[in-house]
Formats: structure tokens, C-alpha cells, sequence
């Protein structure tokens, strides 16, 4: 791959580096999207689609809903990747708001289509429709609500004390990287990684307890 200089980072693009960690791999790969790769596409869509279906999920509870999401998040970082900067913050959480924006998108448009159809039919018939075809999605105060959980849910996290459990849980349960390829990033064997994960997700649920939130959420 010929090297392009990155429009934002301000760091040209390298030849990607022999036994790369998983952080300057990934860099690499996000700079090569920045500079229009389709290959750093690919390579961000593959690591990050699980993260951000289960996202768009949380907030849409409806599988065609959270696919749209998907794909207009990817589409949008594909166009506005140049907007994100290494020294400003994590990749992971700039998509994160791209996804929930884009969900967001969709809830407005539902709620816009579900008062087209009280016009259309008037209320009587509008009230018979929601009757016999609930719609379970969220309404917007309960999107908010649930928001505010998933906040909550990742300061709780911040909160495990030891740094290597943490570390090892954000990997797993944020990040959905395999114990190989955390054991990898974190220069650990494969089973202490799992210890180090089984205790860090005990702690953090205690935690979520301790303030009133369901493990289950996690």
C-alpha cells in the first residue's frame, strides 16, 4: 500500500509495522480510512460492527431498525472520518455518538411516521392501529432514560480499582476482542487475562448493584 499523508492526525502515513500492537495497528488502519481506503473501511467495519449494532439495538429494540442504524453509522464515518483526531479522543467513543445519532434519526422518523398515520386515519382508527400493532420502540423521554443508563453503566466501570481487570474487561466487553487477542495486547498469558477478566466483571457488577443498576445491562 503506498504511504498518503493523513489530513488530520498530521502524522504521514507509514509503512504498517512488523508485529504491530493492537493500538498501532489499528491506528494505522484509521488513518488509512482517513486518507479514502476502502481496505481501512473494511478493516474499522469488520472490528466495530458488533459494537455498533449493539449499540443502535439498545436504543431501537427492533432488528430492521438497528441494521438502518448500522449502515448509516458506517456511512457516516466513512464520510466524516477526517473529523476525528487521535489527540482529542478514542475512535470507539467518537462512533459511539455517530451511532446513537443515527438512532436517534431513525426513533424521530418512526414517531414522525406514527403521527402521519393519526392524521391519515384519524383517531378512532389510529387508536385501533396502536391496539392491535403495538409499537414497542422507545419514545424519546425513554430514549433519554436509557442513555443515561449507559452512562452510568460505563462510569461504573471506571470504578473497578485494579487497572489490569479493568483494562481487561473494557477489551472484552467494549471492545469484543478475543482473550488471544487481548492476551496479545496486554502482554499476558491467556488465562491470566481470563482471571483478570472474571474478577473485573465481579467487581463491576457489584458495583452497578451498589447503584441501583442491573448487571443484566452490561
Amino acid at each position: 500500500m503506498s504511504a498518503k499523508s493523513s489530513s488530520v492526525s498530521g502524522v504521514s502515513m507509514k509503512e504498517q509495522p512488523s508485529n504491530p500492537t493492537q493500538e498501532e495497528e489499528d491506528l494505522w488502519w484509521l488513518q488509512a480510512l482517513q486518507n479514502g481506503d476502502e481496505a481501512g473501511f473494511n478493516y474499522v467495519y469488520e472490528r466495530y460492527r458488533r459494537q455498533i449494532y449493539s449499540r443502535v439495538y439498545q436504543v431501537l429494540k427492533n432488528h430492521e431498525d438497528a441494521e438502518e442504524a448500522s449502515q448509516n453509522t458506517f456511512m457516516r464515518i466513512w464520510q466524516r472520518s477526517h473529523l476525528w483526531d487521535p489527540r482529542i479522543g478514542k475512535f470507539s467513543s467518537w462512533i459511539s455518538k455517530i451511532a446513537t445519532n443515527a438512532a436517534l434519526d431513525i426513533l424521530r422518523k418512526n414517531t414522525k411516521l406514527r403521527s402521519r398515520e393519526r392524521l391519515a386515519y384519524g383517531d378512532e382508527d389510529g387508536e385501533e392501529m396502536l391496539h392491535r400493532y403495538p409499537d414497542e420502540r422507545p419514545l424519546p423521554d425513554e430514549l433519554l432514560e436509557a442513555e443515561e443508563r449507559m452512562n452510568l453503566i460505563v462510569e461504573s466501570l471506571e470504578m473497578v480499582q485494579k487497572e489490569n481487570h479493568r483494562e481487561a474487561v473494557k477489551l472484552r466487553h467494549l471492545k469484543e476482542m478475543s482473550i488471544a487477542e487481548i492476551a496479545e495486547a496486554m502482554g499476558q498469558k491467556e488465562n491470566t487475562v481470563k482471571v483478570w477478566i472474571h474478577r473485573g466483571l465481579a467487581e463491576w457488577q457489584k458495583i452497578l448493584r451498589r447503584r441501583g443498576l442491573s448487571p443484566n445491562d452490561i
